[in-house]
């Protein structure tokens, strides 16, 4: 089930695509190969991608999200899996120095 992303998130994919593919104009629902994205255009989004938001951004995951709207579905996904991963890791954590302490 695809969810509304934020316009921010989109804002942003559509710069980098827009810079890379020389396009003034993007639609959230077109695609990055049929606007002529190339597997060079390709590996720097990639790179793009992983710098701006800090994730891991495989090439299986371009495959799978060809327009802004399913890119941006996966990368607040993703940010919300790491967010959480970050919070179940600073609980345990706490957990343990609780328990620690305890004794």
């Amino acid at each position: 089930m695809l969810r509304k992303t934020s316009d921010c998130s989109r804002k942003k994919i559509a710069e980098i695509w827009s810079s890379l593919l020389a396009l003034d104009k993007i639609g959230v629902h077109d695609s990055f190969y049929e606007l002529g994205g190339d597997s060079l255009q390709s590996m720097k989004m990639i790179e793009e991608i992983r710098e701006t938001y800090q994730i891991n951004f495989p090439l299986r995951a371009l495959l799978q999200t060809s327009t802004i709207e399913e890119m941006a579905t996966y990368i607040e996904e993703q940010l919300e899996i790491e967010n959480n991963s970050v919070k179940a890791r600073s609980f345990e954590g706490n957990v343990k120095n609780e328990s620690v302490n305890s004794h």
